[in-house]
């Protein structure tokens, strides 16, 4: 298993890429991580960057372009307490404190799950009210209630976001969830049809496609891959196509 890896004393390159291309997370293992294996790290995993150990100028570099993510020397020392609370147990637990736990899998699987069925019932609610105001014989009233209808099926939206973040993402905690949200909406992004495992994949860091409000120019309704970036002023969303060749070229040869 690649996770052994942190038995071994001074693994080679060809060893330390094995194990994190097993599983990205197990960059905390490796002490003294090549570029190379840094850079496959980067790529493969968002959240396992800040673990890597001793990050060279141009990891730093790439992982501010591609995330907004910050890698300075603490992200030794949250490998080294990674390192300590796996080899020595308990005990090396508490020198682990500052390291976020991760929700579980089922966790996850089941606040998408959770998410998607309030999704689903937002919506309903939504077009239930903009049904029953199409019978007004007022015609401002009529605007009015369409209107107060939509600002309410956004409320619900982004409530129901944070609530998923909070369970499924909680490193994402002091994302500004109205913002990205109306971030979205200027991207003529159908927020209201997003599923849960784009919302989530959004929020990780990576790649997504999303919907497009009807009339919108696209491919099959889909706008352009956009991706969660975290600026001097929080997060924001960027456009993917702005990661660079080098990027891409590191991809290639994970």
């Amino acid at each position: 298993k690649g996770e052994n890896i942190r038995y071994v004393s001074a693994p080679s390159e060809a060893v330390q890429l094995a194990a994190v291309r097993n599983d990205p997370m197990n960059i905390r293992y490796i002490e003294n991580p090549t570029e190379k294996v840094q850079s496959v790290v980067l790529h493969a995993d968002r959240d396992a960057a800040p673990f890597i150990s001793s990050p060279t100028e141009e990891i730093k570099r790439l992982a501010m372009e591609m995330y907004g993510l910050r890698l300075e020397n603490a992200a030794g020392k949250e490998a080294a307490a990674a390192r300590t609370s796996e080899t020595f147990g308990d005990s090396g637990k508490k020198a682990a404190e500052g390291v976020a736990k991760k929700p579980s899998a089922k966790q996850v699987k089941e606040a998408v799950e959770k998410l998607d069925s309030e999704i689903r019932e937002i919506n309903r609610e939504y077009f239930q009210a903009t049904y029953e105001a199409q019978y007004s014989d007022n015609a401002a009233e009529r605007e009015s209630e369409i209107s107060a209808a939509g600002k309410n099926r956004e409320k619900k939206l982004v409530k129901a976001y944070e609530k998923f973040n909070s369970a499924a993402v909680p490193e994402r905690k002091e994302c500004n969830v109205g913002k990205i949200v109306k971030e979205l909406r200027k991207e003529r992004v159908a927020v209201e049809n997003m599923k849960a495992g784009e919302w989530h994949s959004l929020m990780k860091g990576k790649a997504v496609q999303p919907p497009l409000v009807s009339g919108a120019s696209g491919a099959a309704g889909k706008g352009s891959a956009l991706m969660l970036a975290r600026t001097p002023a929080g997060y924001a969303l960027k456009a993917a196509g702005t990661i660079n060749q080098a990027s891409r070229q590191a991809n290639a040869e994970m």
